[in-house]
C-alpha cells in the first residue's frame, strides 16, 4: 500500500496529497502499529496504546521517503506532507532510521537492541556451566566470531542435546556486539526455532533447480543480499545434513567471490572468512533424491564434499530436554 501511495504521489498528481494522506495513513501504517505493540509486549512494558499513534505516523513518513528516494522530488514536504521527526519514533524505528541508506536486507539484519541481545547471551552462557561440551562449543565458536577469525564448524548434536539453544546463544552474542549474524535452516519449521532466522534457500538464494557441482548462489554482486553477506560475521545452518553437498559448495564459491571483492584475502578463506556453522545429525533424515539408490544419496551428503575437511567438529551428547 505504501508503494502504491508513493506511485500516486509521483505519477498521478493528486489535487490534495495531504488530504489523501490524512484519510488513509492509519490503514497504511497498520504494520508499524502491530510491531510497536508486539515490542511493548515482548519487553513486558506498560500496555501500548491500542490504535495508531503519532510515532506510527512518523514511521510511515520515513518509509515513504525511502520509497520516494528514487524520484526527483524525494521528500514528503515536496508533496505538502508533514516532515518526519526522528524524535517521535520508538526505539525500533529509530534503529532503522540510523541505518537509513543501507540496503533493506542489512537494515533488517541490524534490527535488534544490542543491550537486550548481550543480556540474553550472558544468561544463556550461565546456563551452560554444567554442560562442558556445550560450553566448549559456544566459547570456541564465539571467540572466532568476536575476533573475526573465520572458520567452519560442525555441531554434531542428536535431538534433545541443546543445539538450538547453543545456536540462539551464538546469534545473540554476535548481535550483542553489533555484528551481523544470520540464522537459517533447511526447513521452515526448524528456522522458526531460532531468532530472526529463515530457510537456507531464502537466505542464501540456493538454486531450486539445476544445482550442480559448478553452481553459484542466485545473488548479484551489487544487490542488497550481496551487501548483507559481505558484512556478515556469522552464519548458522540448522538441519544442514538434509541438503545436497552442491549447495554447500555453491555457498563457499559465492561467498569467496563476493567477499573477495571487499578484501582479496577473503577469497582464500573457506566461506569468504565468515564463521560458518552447520548443525544436525547425519543419523536422521538425509536429503531426498528421486530414484536414487543408497550409494548415490550417501555420495551427495556433505561428508563426501572436499570442503568437509575444513570443519571442526563439536559433539553435544548430554541431553538437556526431557
Amino acid at each position: 500500500m505504501r508503494q502504491l501511495f508513493a506511485v500516486i504521489l509521483t505519477a498521478c498528481s493528486p489535487s490534495s496529497p495531504l488530504a489523501l494522506f490524512k484519510t488513509h495513513w492509519q490503514h497504511t501504517a497498520e504494520d508499524f502499529t502491530y510491531q510497536r505493540r508486539t515490542q511493548h509486549a515482548a519487553a513486558a512494558a506498560a500496555p501500548a496504546p491500542p490504535g495508531p499513534t503519532e510515532a506510527d505516523q512518523h514511521a510511515l513518513l520515513f518509509d515513504l521517503e525511502d520509497r520516494l528516494a528514487v524520484y526527483p522530488l524525494a521528500l514528503c514536504t515536496d508533496y505538502g506532507l508533514p516532515k518526519p521527526d526522528v524524535s517521535q519514533l520508538d526505539q525500533r524505528i529509530q534503529r532503522a532510521h540510523q541505518n537509513h541508506g543501507k540496503p533493506r536486507e542489512v537494515r533488517e539484519a541490524l534490527d535488534f537492541d544490542q543491550t537486550t541481545e548481550a543480556a540474553a547471551a550472558a544468561a544463556a552462557t550461565a546456563l551452560m556451566a554444567d554442560n562442558p561440551g556445550q560450553k566448549a562449543a559456544f566459547e570456541n565458536i564465539d571467540s572466532s566470531v568476536k575476533h573475526e577469525l573465520g572458520g567452519a564448524f560442525y555441531l554434531n548434536a542428536p535431538a534433545g542435546t541443546g543445539k538450538t539453544f547453543t545456536a540462539t546463544a551464538l546469534l545473540k552474542a554476535a548481535r550483542g556486539r553489533g555484528q551481523i549474524a544470520l540464522g537459517m535452516a533447511s526447513s521452515g519449521i526448524a528456522a522458526l526455532l531460532m531468532p530472526k532466522a529463515a530457510t537456507a534457500h531464502s537466505t542464501m538464494k540456493i538454486p531450486i533447480q539445476n544445482l550442480t557441482r559448478d553452481s553459484l548462489l542466485n545473488i548479484k554482486d551489487h544487490s542488497g543480499r550481496a551487501e548483507l553477506l559481505k558484512q556478515a560475521s556469522l552464519i548458522i545452518w540448522d538441519e544442514a545434513p538434509m541438503s545436497h553437498r552442491h549447495a554447500l559448495e555453491a555457498m563457499d564459491r559465492t561467498l569467496r567471490e563476493l567477499r573477495g571483492k571487499v578484501n582479496p584475502h577473503y577469497a582464500t578463506l573457506p566461506y569468504g572468512g565468515i564463521v560458518f556453522v552447520i548443525m544436525g545429525d547425519f543419523r536422521q533424515t538425509l536429503l531426498v533424491i528421486p530414484k536414487a539408490n543408497r550409494a548415490q544419496i550417501a555420495n551427495a551428503t556433505f561428508k563426501k564434499s572436499l570442503l568437509w575437511g575444513d570443519f571442526a567438529e563439536y559433539k553435544l551428547v548430554e541431553r538437556t530436554c526431557a
